[in-house]
Formats: C-alpha cells, sequence, structure tokens
C-alpha cells in the first residue's frame, strides 16, 4: 500500500544525477537557529493547519 501522496514513473533515459553534489547552496544555519520558540495556544479562531490532519477533519467555528 502506497498512503500519501505519491508520483510514480518509469525511470529517466535522458536525466542522469550528478556522481557527487556540491555543499554550494545548502542550507546554511542562520543566527536563530536551534533557539526555542514560544509555543502559543491557538486561539478559537485560528485553524491549525490546512485540513487539520490526515483525517481532513479542519474545520472552524468562525463564519466564513
Amino acid at each position: 500500500k502506497l498512503y500519501g501522496f505519491n508520483a510514480l514513473a518509469p525511470a529517466s533515459t535522458t536525466f542522469r544525477l550528478p556522481e557527487v553534489v556540491s555543499d554550494e547552496g545548502r542550507l546554511e544555519k542562520g543566527a536563530a537557529f536551534g533557539e526555542a520558540v514560544e509555543e502559543k495556544p491557538p486561539g478559537h479562531n485560528d485553524w491549525p493547519t490546512y485540513r487539520g490532519n490526515v483525517a481532513r477533519s479542519g474545520s472552524t467555528g468562525q463564519k466564513l
């Protein structure tokens, strides 16, 4: 079984990945990296995520 969003296709005959990938352009840790973030409980008008969870039960009591 496959869960989530998946894309399956045959291997490309024209595109090849490079043997070695350089470190240029990779993620750089900024000044705030590793600092704790103050957590805030969600308000009654908030949508915690787009669909709420994998059951897509996200909703809000706020009138649209």
